[in-house]
């Protein structure tokens, strides 16, 4: 049988071809003009074109012909070398195939413009600390020299002005209920223009992609759980800009902030500009019905263990279950997101002494300053890569309480950063710890 198929392939490869076929011709391999063969002969060339087919096949079954190697379908020529999976070492499990974006620096040699730009708009950006403080000196220059005398018009409209701005900073309290207009934060959040701050931060984005699907966007509703928070909450930056709308088309998502914000002018602004409510639990599982939620689970008790200085990497929320509670009960992907870089952004100074740090934080204030660039401004530093890693999402379904999805998503959190540390140039020697909250209790 072998011998009968090598002779049969060879007589079919040495053989030319009928002067009616055409390598030009038509999609049928017919040359127009030229008249066609009888049905006959065409039957017979189809039949002893399929019984070679049959015998070859028969003969690779008993192995006496060599595997035809198995070539790569479209969705494996698509994604390309990044669907390999990362450093086999550093999970138990294969990485799933990744989507990647990166926003390349653009340097002042080659674009001094454009560099200039980029760090204009992420000082503006991150300065929003001030923008209350800004809205106060402009208000008290344009008293001095637009307002005139007492009960004069202009007297009336800037006293009115302001006891406007005091009377809904404590009655209109959207933040408790669904936040601001949807069109609002989108337009302010997802604007391109904050490209310059990825830009100016060389940064690059990576997605895990959804086992079940490998798509990009599958327009289920998530809880996107982000760390480490920082002494800025840099990682925030990661979900704005038209990146986002590359890595999940049609998911947007509300920020849980802390209360305290939405009563601090220049904060309350900007952080009605980009989306936020306010975290408590009530209010979160209003939003989760319709929307889904951004959350930093260390919070600020996460600000005080960001050390640049040091190869350890603490998450504070390994007794924290109530976001995760909150994914289960209310059907959340919950999608651990990992930011490199973030502890790398500011120097930290820690406020002293303790007993004054523990009373900040009762009153969920942070204990801790920050220094930025140049030493006294907060505009993040950008001399070690900056990056986002997405997690694959844990679908609530396939665990039997909250207790279990917890757990895992420890697991997750701590493969993330094994598999990409190298990636963003973190040593062998930095590791991650995950405490529980009363671990900055314990720092002098």
């Amino acid at each position: 049988m072998v011998l009968s198929c090598r002779a049969h392939l060879a007589a079919i490869n040495q053989s030319s071809p009928p002067p009616w076929f055409s390598q030009a011709g038509s999609g049928r391999g017919l040359s127009t003009g030229i008249a066609r063969p009888r049905a006959a002969s065409v039957r017979r060339g189809h039949l002893a074109h399929r019984a070679g087919r049959h015998l070859v096949g028969a003969a690779r079954r008993l192995g006496r012909l060599p595997s035809r190697p198995r070539q790569p379908g479209p969705r494996e020529r698509q994604m390309g070398p990044s669907a390999q999976p990362a450093s086999a070492g550093a999970s138990s499990t294969s990485v799933p195939p990744v989507q990647r974006l990166h926003y390349p620096r653009r340097e002042f040699s080659q674009d001094p413009l454009g560099n200039l730009w980029d760090a204009l708009v992420t000082f503006v950006l991150w300065h929003y600390l001030l923008w209350g403080f800004a809205g106060g000196v402009a208000s008290l220059l344009v008293y001095v020299f637009c307002v005139g005398p007492r009960w004069s018009v202009s007297w009336l409209l800037f006293h009115a002005a302001v006891a406007a701005y005091v009377v809904q900073l404590v009655v209109w309290r959207p933040q408790n209920r669904a936040g601001v207009p949807s069109w609002l934060w989108h337009s302010f959040r997802f604007a391109s223009v904050f490209e310059s701050s990825l830009r100016y931060g060389d940064c690059t984005f990576i997605r895990e992609m959804d086992p079940e699907t490998e798509e990009a966007g599958t327009g289920a509703r998530y809880l996107f759980a982000w760390a480490p928070h920082g002494i800025m909450g840099v990682c925030r930056g990661g979900s704005g800009s038209g990146n986002w709308a590359k890595m999940y088309p049609g998911v947007y998502g509300m920020w849980g902030s802390f209360g305290a914000a939405f009563y601090l002018p220049g904060i309350r602004e900007f952080s009605f500009l980009t989306g936020c409510v306010d975290a408590g639990r009530k209010t979160l599982a209003r939003v989760a019905d319709t929307e889904s939620i951004h959350l930093i689970p260390g919070g600020i008790r996460e600000m005080l263990l960001t050390d640049p200085n040091s190869k350890v990497t603490r998450l504070c929320f390994r007794d924290r279950f109530g976001f995760v509670k909150l994914a289960w009960e209310k059907g959340l992907k919950l999608v651990p997101v990992f930011c490199f870089g973030e502890k790398f952004c500011y120097d930290k100074v820690l406020i002293r002494p303790a007993w004054l740090r523990k009373i900040l934080l009762r009153n969920q204030l942070t204990g801790t300053g920050l220094v930025g660039r140049f030493g006294c401004t907060f505009l993040p530093k950008n001399d070690k890569k900056l990056g986002w890693v997405f997690g694959r999402s844990i679908d609530p379904k396939k665990f039997g309480s909250y207790e279990q999805m917890h757990a895992y998503f420890l697991d997750e959190m701590a493969r993330l950063f094994e598999t990409y540390k190298a990636e963003f140039d973190y040593g062998v020697d930095e590791v991650l710890e995950i405490v529980n909250t009363d671990f900055t209790e314990k720092l002098d």
